[in-house]
C-alpha cells in the first residue's frame, strides 16, 4: 500500500471521526452533569424535603461527570499520539 492511499486517507478520516466524537461525548456529559448537580442544588434548597429523585439525581450527575472527564481524558491523548506521530521521523 504505498502512501497517500484511498484506504489511509479513510483509516485516518475515520481516526479524526473518533477522536472529534470522544470530544463532543466529554463536553456533553460534563455539561449535562453541572446541569443535573445545579437543578439537584436548587431543588434541595427550594423544596425542603428529601425524595428518592433528590439522592438519585446527584449519583447520576457524577456518573456522567466522570464519563465526561474519561472522555475528554482520551480526546486528548489521542491528538497528543497523533502529534507526536506526526513528529516522528519512521
Amino acid at each position: 500500500m504505498s502512501p497517500g492511499t484511498t484506504e489511509d486517507k479513510d483509516d485516518i478520516f475515520i481516526e479524526n471521526l473518533n477522536t472529534a466524537l470522544f470530544l463532543l461525548l466529554g463536553a456533553l456529559a460534563v455539561a449535562a452533569s453541572v446541569i443535573l448537580l445545579g437543578y439537584s442544588a436548587v431543588v434541595a434548597v427550594y423544596s425542603q424535603q428529601l425524595s428518592t429523585s433528590l439522592l438519585s439525581t446527584p449519583v447520576f450527575a457524577v456518573v456522567l461527570l466522570v464519563v465526561g472527564l474519561g472522555s475528554v481524558h482520551v480526546f486528548r491523548k489521542r491528538r497528543s499520539l497523533r502529534k507526536k506521530k506526526a513528529r516522528s521521523f519512521f
